[in-house]
């Protein structure tokens, strides 16, 4: 009869085991963690803001970054339009009117997909040893996504870019990397992504 006990007991506690770590594996496969900014070893953070306004905050095609607002409005002039810019009085009531000039600032085009638009969030950081300025778009979600119908799969919306403005105060003048990376949290291992977008020289 003790033996008969032994077992039993030993058969609840693996069962209880059994379905704690069942419970645990499912809810770190099915369940997105809490959404954070991205932390790198090394890195600091940077302070950044995003255009304003409507319909002006976007802009078709992508620009090179720049420190000069000016150069950033003849980039998006060109990207949407293909042709030679206008005056800058022009370009400046076309483009974020409401923008100047700002010192210590370096203006980048990102796609709405990412930052504030994004279901995620978006963060800046700079890492010295590399000379790197990591741009992260991050969301949380869990590995296995139940798939939701969608009413009309034929309309996609059409691709834009809005603009980010970075301050350069705590970067040392000379050549960075812009590393752009899309990052996906889970409870088990991240899905990350790198990509190079440009290098610039800070003044």
């Amino acid at each position: 009869m003790r033996r008969v006990l032994q077992w039993r007991l030993t058969g609840w506690v693996v069962v209880g085991l059994g379905s704690v770590c069942g419970a645990l594996l499912l809810t770190a496969v099915c369940h997105a963690p809490e959404n954070h900014d991205i932390h790198t070893p090394g890195a600091i953070a940077i302070q950044f803001g995003y255009s304003e306004g409507w319909p002006e905050r976007y802009f078709s095609g992508t620009i090179r970054p720049s420190q000069s607002l000016a150069d950033i409005r003849c980039q998006a002039w060109q990207a949407t339009n293909g042709k030679a810019c206008p005056d800058d009085a022009t370009l400046e009531r076309t483009y974020w009117p409401k923008l100047k000039q700002s010192p210590a600032t370096l203006y980048l085009g990102f796609p709405s997909t990412c930052g504030q638009d994004y279901l995620g969030a978006f963060n800046v950081e700079y890492l010295a040893t590399s000379r790197t300025l990591l741009i992260h778009c991050h969301v949380a979600a869990p590995w296995i996504v139940i798939p939701v119908r969608i009413c009309c799969p034929g309309l996609q919306p059409v691709p834009h870019n809005f603009l980010v403005l970075v301050e350069t105060n705590s970067i040392p003048p000379g050549k960075v990397r812009i590393v752009r990376d899309e990052r996906i949290e889970h409870h088990l291992g991240d899905q990350s992504t790198e990509s190079l977008l440009a290098t610039v020289t800070i003044s």
